[in-house]
């Protein structure tokens, strides 16, 4: 015996998509972002240390220490759920530029020491506890970047997503 089945009806559609059957994702909403500025030169995440069969990360400069210090000041609180982060990071020009060269260069991203994926990995680190319970709910990067400026700062914004 076969089995009848009208057109339209899903036994007929099998193996074939059509513009209502592909799920849509629905983009994340952002709650309004908190941002706040940690001064000072940033440091990146230090590589794991082994030392009597314990494993551990150095907090190179303390940056995860401020990072959190400064999170707290700025209000923010942990939340559970999806969380975005945004981390842009100023790095101060050398004395031994000319003034005309330190004239150009504010704004114009900057390369060089430390490598950015480790000041996000560390900011990330030092906002788990403060800003989220960990650093897993770091769902959307909202953006990072290095650039030349006339002093040392990272500028870090936090937002809670929703409709994920």
């Amino acid at each position: 015996m076969s089995a009848k089945t009208e057109p339209g009806s899903t036994a007929s559609r099998a193996g074939k998509h059509s513009a209502n059957s592909v799920p849509t994702i629905e983009a994340p909403r952002l709650t309004q972002p908190i941002s706040f500025t940690v001064p000072g030169k940033p440091s990146g995440k230090g590589r794991p240390r082994f030392v009597n069969g314990h494993v551990y990360s150095p907090d190179v400069g303390n940056f995860q220490a401020r990072v959190a210090t400064f999170a707290v000041q700025a209000g923010l609180k942990p939340v559970e759920g999806p969380i975005a982060v945004g981390v842009y990071i100023y790095r101060r020009m050398p004395n031994s530029w000319s003034k005309r060269r330190k004239a150009l260069m504010p704004g114009l991203l900057a390369v060089g020491k430390p490598d950015i994926a480790n000041v996000v990995c560390a900011c990330h680190d030092g906002l788990t506890g403060v800003a989220y319970f960990d650093d897993q709910q770091v769902s959307k990067d909202m953006g990072s970047s290095r650039v030349w400026a006339e002093e040392d700062k990272t500028i870090i914004s936090v937002c809670r997503t929703e409709g994920i």
